[in-house]
């Protein structure tokens, strides 16, 4: 009797993951930029973007700059801009959130549904969702300095990673900083007003 040997071979192939992120929004021009910093690309026409008012759009349904057809498969590192007029349309300019769902799932906090979250203002719309899915950091935060807000291309999901300067808090000293001006040129008035002339001439602050 003969016996016959199969050998069989398994090859596994490391598959990528595309993750698409917002890296850019100016609510002055209601432009934004979706970046797919995954290493996979992905067709995202049926993902869906949300704001205050309870506002929705399926990207598919939206153009780009100058009325553009959007391509909305984006490969690994690509990016693309989107016009939505939506943006601050309930609480303004200054005061408004912008959230990206890859469903019209709206209520779900996973970050595979809820893939991101940025905030800038007083807007506390769907914040708790935002901080449950683990796109933002925290229900307080929110971003204070003017837009418009980018990442330089990578995840967000904090006020520091949208372009948001927080050296901390410095305190003038009064009396020490009038002293030094002998030139005159920096004038404190009361606590909160404090007026430097740009003469070429040092203008020390204590």
């Amino acid at each position: 009797m003969h016996m016959i040997v199969f050998l069989l071979s398994f090859h596994v192939f490391a598959q990528g993951i595309p993750e698409v992120v917002l890296t850019s929004v100016n609510p002055v021009t209601d432009e934004l930029v979706l970046t797919n910093i995954g290493t996979a690309s992905v067709d995202i026409a049926n993902y869906q973007l949300c704001t205050d008012g309870f506002r929705y759009d399926a990207i598919n349904e939206l153009r780009g700059v100058e009325n553009a057809i959007l391509d909305t498969d984006l490969d690994a590192g690509e990016s693309i801009t989107v016009v939505w007029d939506e943006i601050g349309a309930v609480n303004g300019n200054s005061n408004a959130t912008l959230i990206l769902f890859s469903s019209a799932n709206f209520g779900s906090s996973s970050p595979d549904v809820l893939l991101d979250y940025v905030r800038w203002g007083t807007s506390n719309f769907r914040v708790n969702q935002g901080v449950l899915s683990g796109r933002w950091n925290s229900a307080s935060a929110s971003i204070t300095c003017p837009a418009p807000y980018s990442t330089g291309g990578v995840r967000g999901g904090n006020p520091i990673a949208w372009g948001e300067a927080d050296g901390g808090t410095i305190s003038m000293d009064i009396e020490r900083t009038t002293a030094l001006n002998v030139n005159g040129t920096t004038r404190i008035d009361g606590d909160l007003s404090v007026s430097i002339c740009v003469d070429g001439r040092p203008d020390p602050i204590a």
